[in-house]
């Protein structure tokens, strides 16, 4: 099952980055910040359908050290890439509505990818620690579908990584930091529109309103798959296997649902699929263009009309028409024609 869920949400991510990069609603700090963490989520996902699918259905034995670990640091990786840069956007999402005057000024370009540049730098120091330190290595069990502590000798006393733990209960707290500043943020919101009863007609409250609940719409299954993961703990037991795949298919469940959040809560986006599956977008600049030509250059349709008509008269003429016809609008009408 995790296949398709995994296939889907990098299908759903590719889709998210396209409107980003096209749509200009999307230019912004905002939506740096949610190409980022969508590229995180993107390659973790590609790793599930490229390694963890494939040994999970083939069950090979004798897999060698390093390609066992190997896919859990890239996947921490890009994992806590992206539930840091969650955090980010949710962090946005409030300053946008208690201090939208000062937003522009504190979200700069320069300074929006200068946080996302360093997130990126601090979480692959993060997962170096993985190797860092002895017997701390996780690696992805085909059996139990998860990721679980790999023993470095059959006589340590524990049965959990003591990284991977930090790690875990750390990206647990973040969650729930990012929970804490979504409801400060909804309720700023209700205060906005129920007591100051402002903002109905303010587009960019709007707007914001919105990229507020496509951020806080995947909280409930966030907060879930990283609960479960803090409570298997990467434990190789099989009492924790129900946990193992609950939380691993709930996670992947979280990106798909943040990938569909971008299409469900923008009306210009799903204006945009609607317009790309039925060609009204084509239609409708076809039909533009011919009512500009019909309205405001009417004349140059009636001239292109006598220019074949002059054509059939005389050469001399229709060359003296022609250059007319190449003359920019604004030097026309300080330019006879002389036929």
């Amino acid at each position: 099952m995790f296949l398709q869920l995994a296939l889907l949400a990098v299908m759903l991510g590719l889709v998210n980055l396209y409107f980003i990069k096209t749509m200009p609603i999307f230019r912004n700090a905002f939506g740096w910040f949610w190409a980022s963490r969508t590229f995180g989520e993107i390659m973790v996902n590609v790793i599930h359908a490229g390694y963890n699918a494939p040994v999970t259905l083939f069950q090979p034995e004798h897999i060698p050290y390093i390609v066992g670990i190997l896919p859990y640091i890239f996947a921490y990786i890009f994992a806590t890439g992206s539930c840091i840069m969650h955090a980010v956007v949710s962090l946005n999402r409030c300053i946008a509505v208690y201090s939208p005057l000062k937003y522009k000024r504190i979200f700069t370009r320069q300074r929006s990818f200068r946080v996302i540049t360093v997130m990126w730098i601090l979480v692959l120091i993060s997962g170096s620690l993985l190797v860092s330190f002895p017997c701390n290595a996780i690696g992805y069990s085909p059996t139990l579908y998860e990721y679980i502590f790999v023993k470095c000798s059959p006589f340590l006393y524990r049965d959990f990584s003591i990284v991977g733990t930090i790690i875990n209960c750390g990206c647990w707290l973040l969650c729930f930091c990012t929970v804490l500043t979504d409801i400060s943020t909804l309720l700023r919101i209700i205060y906005i529109k129920k007591v100051l009863k402002w903002g109905g007609e303010d587009k960019n409250l709007r707007r914001d309103i919105r990229f507020f609940a496509q951020t806080s719409v995947q909280n409930l299954t966030m907060i879930m798959a990283v609960t479960t993961i803090v409570l298997a703990n990467n434990r190789n037991h099989e009492d924790n296997k129900i946990l193992h795949i609950f939380g691993f298919n709930t996670l992947l469940l979280t990106h798909v649902n943040n990938a569909l959040s971008l299409i469900f809560f923008n009306p210009e986006v799903r204006n945009k699929i609607i317009n790309k599956l039925t060609g009204k977008k084509d239609a409708i600049k076809k039909m533009s263009i011919s009512f500009v030509q019909n309205n405001y250059y009417p004349h140059t349709q009636r001239l292109k009309s006598v220019g074949h008509l002059y054509a059939q008269i005389s050469p001399l003429q229709s060359t003296a028409f022609n250059s007319f016809m190449n003359t920019p609008d604004r030097a026309r009408t300080s330019r006879k024609m002389t036929l």
